[in-house]
């Protein structure tokens, strides 16, 4: 599940909104189409997050992104159809087609929709939305934290009643969100041992100790899984304190202590995906700039430097490929132009994508003839790619 929306899960649940409408927001991520045995998953997937979903979509693609332009409506429609059946529920998708149709876009200064927007109530003052604001982003700052660098984390307010428990600690400790919110929190309900597996009296249980201090503590412990594994994990219990120091809830944070060894494999998936470009799966600006700042270190450090080239590629004309094709064929040219790139470079060349329709070639032990000779034949190979979605028309790059 996608980082926003994990935290917007863990706001919903701390403003008690209903049950259902958490496993709507849950289940928005899921591809309507199977996942690994070929079954389709789209009935099994309550309604409103298969039309949260396409909603979302639309909602993405229609607003202005730092990577693309926002998407024409006609443009939108396609993509959404296109992914009918598989992504989203092709239902959905008609119906939205349907609806707009009729009403007209949101947008629309006739649309019934817009209409009902302008009738609307004023907001609240400006200063009132600047100090919500601002603690929305504190709320979300923490909670970001929570969720990147944690694998989960329940919250209980003053009665101890669970009023978060997030995916991740679903996950760890088997136990749904909605089996534990609003439950008091027991030793019966979450059975606590010590690294060694002796079971942990309450008295010694870091819940209390924090509710009798008002201190946090971090303690290593084995907490038992719904199905009666014990999993060791480093716990932190966090008091959370008012304006005027008074208890209003615990935090307990964990951190599975096995996660190293078996999250080996799923750190390097990521990391990989934190150094490459989104669209074009080449190397990002960050990787380019650590590629070059090493190349630059070893060439201010060798006795016997070799020089290195740098070559920058710049398709031309992208904006009117885009005006022309439309951006769905201009990211294809993008795709298009990474593959050629990387297919035409030398093992040990590193190709990034420096930023829109830019490109970098790192060479290292390259002279600048060299370069020259090899910028031409990547000039001379793009302007021979022919891209099916552009017809006759063809790409150059300068």
């Amino acid at each position: 599940m996608s980082l926003h929306r994990s935290i917007g899960i863990d706001v919903l649940q701390a403003c008690q909104v209903d049950p259902e409408v958490l496993e709507i927001v849950a289940q928005s991520h899921s591809d309507y189409r199977a996942a690994d045995d070929g079954q389709r998953l789209g009935t099994e997937l309550h309604l409103g997050a298969r039309i949260l979903a396409v909603a979302d979509a639309y909602d993405s693609l229609s607003t202005d992104q730092v990577y693309r332009d926002a998407l024409p409506h006609d443009e939108i429609m396609k993509v959404l159809m296109d992914a009918a059946g598989t992504q989203f529920d092709g239902n959905v998708v008609c119906a939205l087609a349907r609806w707009i149709e009729r009403d007209g876009l949101p947008s629309d200064q006739n649309s019934p929709l817009h209409a009902k927007q302008r009738s609307g109530a004023s907001g609240p003052s400006q200063l009132e939305d600047t100090l919500e604001a601002s603690t929305l982003c504190h709320i979300f700052s923490y909670l970001y934290v929570l969720e990147s660098l944690y694998d989960g984390f329940y919250l209980v307010d003053s009665d101890l009643r669970f009023v978060v428990w997030n995916r991740g600690v679903e996950k760890l400790l088997g136990h749904p969100a909605q089996e534990m919110l609003h439950q008091v929190w027991t030793s019966r309900i979450l059975c606590y041992a010590d690294k060694y597996g002796d079971p942990l009296p309450d008295f010694r249980l870091p819940m209390h100790q924090v509710i009798e201090t008002g201190k946090a503590a971090t303690t290593e412990v084995q907490i038992q899984h719904w199905d009666g594994t014990w999993i060791a994990v480093e716990m932190q219990s966090v008091p959370l304190l008012d304006a005027e120091g008074r208890l209003q809830g615990v935090a307990e944070i964990f951190r599975d202590m096995s996660r190293s060894h078996r999250q080996a494999k799923e750190y390097r998936d990521l990391k990989r995906r934190a150094c490459r470009d989104a669209l074009t799966g080449v190397a990002n600006r960050g990787e380019l700039e650590t590629h070059l700042a090493r190349l630059l270190n070893d060439l201010a450090q060798a006795h016997d430097p070799k020089p290195f080239s740098i070559i920058f590629v710049d398709v031309d004309h992208f904006k009117r490929i885009n005006d022309t094709f439309g951006h769905a064929v201009g990211d294809t040219v993008l795709v298009e132009i990474a593959k050629l790139l990387e297919n035409e470079t030398y093992s040990g060349e590193l190709v990034a994508r420096y930023g829109g329709e830019e490109f970098v070639v790192l060479c290292p032990d390259t002279g600048l003839k060299d370069a020259v000779r090899r910028a031409e034949r990547l000039r001379e190979t793009i302007a021979n790619t022919q891209i099916e979605a552009m017809g006759k028309e063809r790409i150059t790059a300068s």
